[in-house]
């Protein structure tokens, strides 16, 4: 997603080019990496809204974030469809 959407210009990436789990900050409420809510080590929210990501929403983006609730990415440089997956992906719905 990082590369996919123009990370490197994004204007918050803290964490996104690290190793280690993305849960893996001080606690639920910080995580290691920008964007993200956790609960436990399962990421449950990404906002990346008003961040400067540019481009097309990757296939598979959701696929490796089972408990994935709520996604905010309004307020980017975004084109494109919503990828399918999206719609099967039943927290979301």
């Amino acid at each position: 997603m990082y590369h996919a959407l123009g990370g490197e210009g994004w204007d918050r990436n803290r964490g996104w080019l690290e190793e280690g789990e993305p849960c893996g900050g001080h606690n639920e409420t910080q995580p290691s990496w920008y964007g993200l809510e956790c609960s436990g080590d399962a990421v449950v929210q990404l906002d990346l809204s008003s961040n400067n990501l540019r481009g097309t929403l990757p296939e598979g983006l959701i696929r490796g974030v089972p408990h994935l609730k709520k996604v905010y990415l309004y307020s980017n440089q975004l084109s494109g469809t919503l990828p399918a997956e999206w719609l099967s992906h039943t927290p979301l719905m």
